[in-house]
């Protein structure tokens, strides 16, 4: 019998429950099933459900009719916000008379808002957007026209806007990406678990100047000045030119620290803006609670040593010599039930292979590298000493024992841990068939089942959308939401022609029906 590195090995019984049911009429406790809406292709329904302090009317906004009397001079054309978040808009104009309000619509949908200008200062403003939680992942374009006193209405800026998920990672040993930046609105939402400790949060704003907000518990608890701690609706709006410190505006870096505790909330927002009419630069990090109530400090690991994987896979070349190897570029993976989803894969053969520890590195179809998830690379502890896709070649047998083997029959979650994808060189976050997000769903499977799962979903006809976005990281759903998608899937599958598949997702439910 083969021996794995991939400890502990459980040995699960099956526990059968009966659950006795009395009967008593009993108290319906079940939560109220909010339907999530698509951005791509509900943009009307989206549109209705923003959290505005305006008027929604059906039909399309006012077009603009003035050049010249009423102008927008400035304004970010890009935003990235997660949902159940608020998006700040903020711009700078010109106007002969005072702002009243700003129309704004969702680009393709029926309706829009007309917003009041509240308390306008004569050069900029700031829009407040509530994004409701039943949002999906997405882009839309937010098209909005200011109007004054006058009548004018001035011609309108298109702000393109981004939802991407919240970030969950504290617990699992992953800890979060770098933000990295330049114009536009950044807000960003994080679990950050079930640990109380300190948490750290450190920018860099380079020279010119940047503002970040914090927000905690449902109140603003850390800025880069106090506006909004003393009770301000939004952040403010600075020219380069005109922004200081006092406004909130900083240059360098700098490191914000508070107390966590899940039972206060579990979510932290950070918000990030730069001053206007300047090419700005940033980045953040965001730590996971840490202290005499935290984790303990990290020990050294078997492939702490090895190379980073470089960013994009045309740099995986060339020989290094501390520690001595070299990279391989090897196309595309010979068989795609290893690190499914991805299209390139590069590897860092030691000088000494094989018997010796290796890198995988993995890309997606853009040739940039895949940070997390189960189509990103792993470390080797027995590296081959070739790209592993040679016709006719053997493979090595110490590899397929370490490392192969592994893959197929360890729980997928702790190969991931145990063999954890590498992003050293802090390339941008690219995860692609991530798995946390989906814990109780694959306990205990392996690798090689879960790859099933994601065939299942992505290559069915008629494979359910809700299931799809919910795989790939666009919405959340409860196990009781999932378990009759999952059994629409399976009734999809010929399980003649696919019974991994239909075993997969057989495994799938009784894990999320397991209490």
């Amino acid at each position: 019998m083969n021996q794995f590195n991939c400890q502990p090995l459980i040995n699960i019984a099956l526990i059968g429950i009966i659950i006795l049911f009395g009967c008593q009429k009993t108290e319906d406790v079940r939560e109220i099933f909010i339907k999530p809406i698509d951005p791509l292709t509900q943009q009307s329904e989206l549109s209705r459900i923003l959290e505005i302090d305006g008027t929604n009317h059906e039909g399309n906004a006012p077009e603009s009719n003035t050049l010249d009397l009423l102008k927008i001079t400035n304004a970010p054309l890009t935003a990235t916000i997660t949902s159940n978040n608020n998006l700040f808009i903020p711009f700078v104009y010109e106007s002969q008379a005072t702002l009243k309000g700003v129309y704004l619509q969702i680009s393709g949908a029926d309706n829009y808002w007309d917003i009041p200008a509240n308390n306008p200062n004569g050069s900029t403003y700031v829009l407040n957007v509530g994004v409701p939680p039943q949002v999906l992942t997405g882009a839309f374009d937010v098209i909005y026209r200011p109007y004054d006193t006058d009548g004018n209405i001035a011609e309108h800026i298109t702000l393109v806007t981004t939802i991407v998920p919240k970030e969950d990672r504290c617990g699992n040993g992953q800890g979060f990406p770098r933000v990295q930046g330049n114009d536009g609105i950044v807000n960003k939402k994080y679990d950050l678990g079930d640990q109380r400790g300190t948490v750290s949060i450190t920018y860099n704003m380079f020279t010119v100047k940047d503002r970040m907000d914090i927000r905690y518990g449902e109140q603003w608890i850390l800025s880069t000045d106090d506006q909004l701690l003393r009770g301000n609706e939004a952040p403010p709006i600075k020219r380069c030119s005109e922004a200081t410190a006092a406004d909130g505006f900083v240059s360098g870096s700098h490191t914000f620290q508070f107390e966590y505790d899940p039972n206060v909330s579990r979510e932290v927002d950070v918000y990030i803006s730069g001053c206007l009419e300047g090419g700005t630069a940033w980045y953040f990090d965001v730590s996971c609670p840490s202290g005499t109530s935290g984790p303990p400090p990290p020990t050294a690991k078997w492939y702490d040593e090895l190379p980073d994987c470089p960013c994009t896979y045309d740099e995986a070349v060339g020989r290094t010599t501390d520690p001595l190897g070299q990279w391989l570029a090897c196309g595309a993976p010979y068989n795609d039930h290893y690190h499914y989803g991805a299209s390139f894969e590069a590897r860092w053969v030691p000088e000494n292979a094989p018997d010796a520890v290796g890198q995988q590195c993995t890309y997606d179809a853009q040739g940039r590298l895949i940070t997390a998830g189960i189509a990103a690379g792993s470390p080797d502890m027995d590296s081959p000493d070739n790209c592993g896709n040679e016709m006719g070649a053997l493979p090595d047998p110490g590899h397929l024992k370490k490392d192969v083997y592994t893959w197929e029959y360890c729980p997928c979650l702790e190969y991931l841990e145990k063999w954890p994808a590498n992003n050293g060189n802090g390339c941008f976050q690219n995860p692609i068939s991530d798995i946390q997000h989906m814990r109780k769903l694959v306990g205990n499977m392996n690798c090689d089942d879960v790859v099933d799962l994601f065939k299942a979903v992505d290559r069915t006809p008629n494979s359910p959308t809700l299931l799809q976005n919910y795989f790939h990281q666009q919405i959340s759903l409860t196990p009781l939401e999932l378990i009759p998608l999952l059994e629409s899937l399976q009734d999809e599958l010929n399980c003649v022609f696919s019974p991994d598949q239909c075993g997969s997702i057989t495994q799938a439910i009784k894990n999320l029906q397991t209490p």
